[in-house]
């Protein structure tokens, strides 16, 4: 096995590792306690990142391998990642934040946490001018 194929196998198995997070939908979020919330975001919004960092890891290191651009993904989280740096937002306020949001949209209840939560924290973003795609 090449070492292009062993960091692909690496990034298959994190990106399997982290979507099981998603298993948990919004209408279960208030079954946690506020603790184990922030810690779930705190955990996401850390995957989201290392995500994109091995993305740029892969390019730098097999070039003529990797040919990845941003995913879509990508150009949905990197600007939230992006505003919450700016924000230095404590884990306690993006509880709040991600629970107002949870209970304001009964539409979402079905839908995967992760993908609820960056909704709520991408219009918290949008709302206040801090979204870092501009």
């Amino acid at each position: 096995m090449t070492r292009f194929q062993k960091a692909i196998l690496v990034f298959a198995f994190m990106f399997a590792v982290t979507s099981t997070a998603g298993a948990m939908t919004a209408g279960q979020w208030e079954k946690p306690d506020p603790e184990s919330k922030a810690w779930f975001l705190l955990g996401m919004i850390e995957d989201w990142g290392a995500m994109s960092d091995l993305r740029i890891i892969l390019k730098q290191r097999f070039p003529a391998e990797v040919d990845i651009e941003l995913s879509p993904w990508e150009l949905y989280v990197n600007p939230i990642l992006s505003c919450l740096s700016k924000r230095k937002m404590p884990g306690d306020q993006l509880v709040g934040l991600v629970d107002k949001y949870v209970k304001d949209h009964p539409n979402a209840w079905d839908k995967s946490m992760i993908s609820v939560a960056a909704v709520a924290v991408r219009k918290a973003c949008e709302e206040d001018g801090s979204l870092g795609d501009k």
